[in-house]
Order: C-alpha cells, then structure tokens, then sequence
C-alpha cells in the first residue's frame, strides 16, 4: 500500500513545518534554526525548513500526497488559493489537495494528537489567533477523543489601533480612548506587562522569571465568568497600576525602576488566576480527567504545574513546541485525518524530531575550523563529561536529532554542574543574559519525583515544581528564588546516553541531576547544526564541545 504523506506549514512568526507519514509524526523543524534569524518572523513560506526537512527523512516533494498551511491573524479561507497557487507552481507539483487550517484548531490538533489520551479537554490560549467575522480568536476550549475534536466554546477579541508592541497597546498614558475597553486576550494582557516592564516581544519569559522576585504588586478582585465567558479589557488592571505609582508620587522611570518585579508578579498572578476559574468551572466534578493545552500561554511552566495542583485534572499534556512553532504539526494532523481518517494518539516521537548529523559531516566542519578533536565511546565519553562538569567544567552538546520547541532536551543543549550557587551568575554571563534569569535541571526519570515536587512527570522542561527543601541548597544552581525548577527528565528508553551521563554524575558527585540551558547566546536561536555548536563555542567560554562522539576540549 502507498504511504500517505502530508506535509504541515506554518507562516507567520516561529514559521516553520511537520510531516505526517501513514497517521505518525515524523519530523518538525522551525525555520529560525536554518535560517538563524530568532523566530524567522515573516510571511513568505518557509521553503528552507520544507527543504532541510524532506532532505532529512529522505522525501521528495512529489510524494508528499496533501498539505496543511496555518497562519495568524488571518481569514485563512481567504488567502489559501493564493498560497497553494505559489506552493504548486514554487515545486512544479500536480494538483493536490492544500487545506488552510485555522490558528486555534491547529493548536488543538498539535497537543491533542502528540499526547497519549484517548479522550481530553483541549484549552487553547495565546496572544491571538485567526480572524473571525470582526475580531480575532483569543482563548478556545474543545473536547477530543479519536473520533473528533469538536469546539465547546471560544472567547474573541477586539482589534486594537496598533502594534501589540508600541505604547499605544500597553501603556495607559498612550493609549487611544477607542482602545480602553476592547477585549484582549489573556495572552495579549500578559504581553501589556511584559511589554510595560521594558522587555521585547516574545520575552515573556523574562517576566516570568523576574515574577518570582515579589509578591504581585496588589491583589486583583475574584475573577467573573459567564459559562465560560469573561471581560478583560486593554486598560483593566493598567489603570490600578498607573493609580498605584501615583500614590507612590512616582515618575513612570523610577516607578519602574523600584516596582518592576512587582508588575511581574501581579501578571503572572492574573494569568494563573484567570486561568485556574476557567477550567474549575468547566471541570467542577472533576470528569474531564485528561487536559491538553497549547498556544503561547502554556510555555509558562509555574502555571502549569498549578494546574496540577489547584484543579481536578488527573494528566496534562503539552507539545513542547506549545507556541506558534507547533503549528505547522496541528496542520499537518487536521489534513491528514480530514483526508485520510483516524489518528492514534501518541507521544511516542517527541520530542527529538529535527535533524541529526552523520561523522563524516562533523568532522569536516572541525576540520574546517581547524580544531583539535577526539573520537570516544559513549560510556567513557559519558564520564568524562561528568568528571569535567563536576570540577566546574561548561560543556555544549550536539548529539541525536534535534528537540522541537523553544526549551533545549539535551540534544542542543549546555550541560553545567547544579550545586554551585555560582554557577546560575556564571553562565547568565556566559550566555548574555540578565542575571535574574533562573536555569533547568535535567534528572533521570527514576527520581524526578525524590528531588522535586512534581505531580506528574515532566519530560520536556513545561512543568516548574518545587525542589525538595532538603536538597535547595545542595542543588543551589538550579533553584530559583522562589523555590522552584523547570524540570526535564529523562529515561533510559528514550535518551539512553544522556541517562547514562546523569547516572556517571551521580556516581561523582552524588546528585543524578544536571544544570541544562539552551545551547545559544542571546538573541541566537538554539544551534542546530555542527557549524553552529562550533562558532557559538567558540565565541563564548563554553570549555568542551561534544559533537556525537567527537570530544574538543578548548585550549587554555
């Protein structure tokens, strides 16, 4: 029987695409890492990552049978004769069939299809999503099973007069009268603070991180929902804010200046409490026991967890690629159970679904470079990575095919000892970023829950619990100030050689704990190949370099 293979794209900010062969995904790749721009924000197609990505899985674009294209902000029935038009004519291909899949539906699809439920409640909320009629797609709640995947309810949002980044949308003083009471989006309203407290677009989190330096600023009032339904305007909670530094006697530069963390703070509290009501009200009973999520909003892993914590939801599941990165396995999965029939729920392929290189292109690029290089076998490469980090050594990894989503899982990642308090202020240095920032541990899976106080595993760096009192001070380098870490674990199953290096750590310093960030500087996309991983060594004081199994120390 001919394998049926539909390809996902997705234009817009974090483009990128997915392929779906015979119902099962196996590839995902964001334009960012091939193209180096952060996001690749644009709306052309994005042809490199489709070309990077069929390369890769040894598929031509002629037997590629449907394809699914999202976007944002758009009326996607609109304009998808135009794209299939270009798309046709770009890879001289036959008619087939090219669907237009809306922002949200998308979402739904992704984080549905990628979990391991025969059955869930779907909620889906970002910044904004598709067009419909007059306004736009905000939140959206769906109920799935393998059947359908059917809408229960939407909230929609106004259009505002201007850039989400300009102070019209964020600040009060700026902002036009028409704008004050149009409904914003939860994801939108945390961008406002985000935005006011001097950080840039898709810093969210940042705010994040620099929310758990205070307590919220003040106490906002019980949230109100119709059904599931509420108000939230552009100027609600701005305008205590304004109100607040004016009682301070305050100029907007020294208010922010003092109060920062504070306006952080009260964000984060709005979102978790906005949040929590809205899925304590759809789930009072408790009889939706599986919960998807997806957009934007879900990349805040101390929300996450308090899902856990403060509903009656028994599992959640979040593709780890919860951002508009994603979209394009949301479209590939709408068009290839609309053309073809059932999908089977599963995990199975995350979250390792980019590229991955063979030797003889490592080691050309090394000797391209000029370095020096080893080649060692997995178990004495593994201890010699835990020896060196034990004596405060930094090491940058490349090995396997890479992780979709915005969180380095060790296959592009930058492994660094845990206990040191030092440590957080010596890579934040390293990396360029500001010092409040907080790092990830990675753990095997066998003791997630011994050093961390998770409800559920947590594989792909979505969940912040937090550490065990007795083990905060000894793992001082990955617990934030409040306490928590952003957990990855890991099995032998499912990365074998990173859980043989947690075990070799284990062994030297008795903790089967790493520190994990992103290898990238910032500004950078995470490197995704062997000539990314070399310049951004050596353009930082990152000390070793594994490349598969080819081992560079950096010369002193």
């Amino acid at each position: 029987m001919k394998r049926k293979i539909v390809l996902g794209i997705h234009i817009g900010h974090d483009r990128n695409v997915a392929l779906i062969e015979d119902g099962i995904l196996i590839g995902q790749l964001a334009q960012e890492r091939i193209d180096r721009i952060k996001h690749s924000n644009s709306h052309h197609i994005p042809y490199q990552a489709i070309s990077r990505l069929l390369d890769y899985c040894r598929i031509k674009i002629k037997d590629i049978n449907a394809i699914g294209i999202s976007y944002t902000n758009v009326i996607i029935d609109n304009i998808i004769e135009e794209l299939s038009s270009e798309l046709l004519e770009v890879f001289d291909l036959h008619e087939i069939p090219i669907l237009g899949v809306s922002h949200h539906t998308c979402h739904a699809f992704a984080s549905f299809y990628t979990s391991n439920f025969n059955n869930a409640l779907v909620l889906i909320a970002d910044g904004a999503g598709d067009i419909i009629e007059d306004k736009i797609e905000a939140e959206s709640m769906y109920i799935a099973d393998r059947t359908n995947i059917k809408l229960l309810h939407q909230r929609l949002q106004d259009f505002g007069l201007t850039r989400t980044d300009r102070k019209n949308s964020f600040h009060l003083d700026y902002m036009h009268p028409i704008d004050l009471t149009k409904q914003i989006s939860l994801g939108r309203k945390y961008e406002q603070f985000t935005y006011l407290i001097n950080f840039k677009h898709d810093e969210a989190g940042k705010t994040m991180g620099l929310a758990s330096y205070s307590k919220p600023l003040f106490q906002i009032p019980p949230v109100k929902l119709h059904g599931l339904d509420f108000q939230l305007n552009y100027q609600e909670y701005l305008t205590d804010i304004n109100e607040f530094r004016i009682h301070k006697g305050l100029s907007w530069y020294s208010f922010l200046q003092s109060y920062r963390a504070g306006i952080a703070s009260l964000a984060q509290d709005i979102i978790e409490k906005y949040i929590l009501k809205i899925l304590n009200n759809v789930n009072k009973t408790g009889s939706f026991k599986n919960l998807c999520l997806a957009g934007g909003v879900f990349l805040n892993c101390l929300l996450n967890h308090k899902i856990l914590e403060k509903t009656k939801f028994n599992n959640i599941h979040i593709v780890p690629s919860s951002g508009d990165d994603g979209q394009a396995i949301g479209a590939a999965f709408f068009t290839y159970k609309k053309l073809y029939g059932e999908i089977q729920t599963s995990s199975s392929t995350l979250p390792y679904l980019g590229p991955s290189y063979i030797n003889a292109e490592i080691v050309e690029r090394l000797q391209h470079f000029d370095l020096q290089y080893e080649f060692v076998d997995n178990a004495e490469l593994s201890n010699i990575i835990a020896h060196s980090i034990s004596k405060g050594k930094i090491v940058g990894i490349l090995r396997g095919r890479s992780e979709l989503g915005p969180r380095a899982l060790c296959h592009r990642s930058i492994l660094a000892d845990p206990r040191p308090k030092d440590m957080k202020d010596r890579l934040n240095k390293i990396k360029g970023r500001e010092l409040f920032r907080p790092f990830a541990p990675v753990v095997i899976s066998d003791e997630e829950f011994k050093y961390f106080e998770l409800i559920q595993s947590s594989p792909y760096m979505l969940l912040a619990a937090n550490t065990r009192k007795e083990f905060r001070k000894k793992l001082a380098a990955i617990t934030h100030v409040d306490n928590t870490a952003r957990i990855q674990s890991v099995s032998e199953d499912k990365e074998p050689f990173i859980y043989m290096l947690l075990k070799a750590f284990k062994s030297v310093s008795g903790f089967p704990v790493l520190l994990n960030t992103s290898f990238n500087l910032a500004g950078d996309p995470i490197v995704e190949t062997p000539h990314d991983a070399i310049c951004t060594f050596l353009n930082s004081d990152i000390d070793m370099l594994v490349l598969e199994n080819y081992l560079i120390i950096k010369k002193v």
